[in-house]
């Protein structure tokens, strides 16, 4: 999402969605800007973690995918 913000910054005006029903999405996030792109990691898998905090085995994840927008 892009949320645009009055000029007082306290309110959003408006927002916009950049991807959404991507197929590769498993929670995604942390993302970084370069340049005119936004690249984030579509397929963080957080919600995998168990109640203690723990992580399923290796071969039961699916390699991190990054996915790049221009912005």
């Amino acid at each position: 999402m892009r949320y645009y913000l009055n000029p007082t910054m306290d309110r959003i005006e408006r927002g916009e969605v950049f991807e959404s029903y991507n197929p590769l999405f498993e929670v995604p996030t942390t993302g970084t800007l370069v340049d005119n792109w936004l690249y984030f990691m579509a397929n963080t898998q957080v919600d995998k973690l168990s109640a203690r905090g723990t992580m399923p085995s290796v071969e039961k994840l699916n390699k991190i995918a990054v996915v790049r927008l221009n912005l």
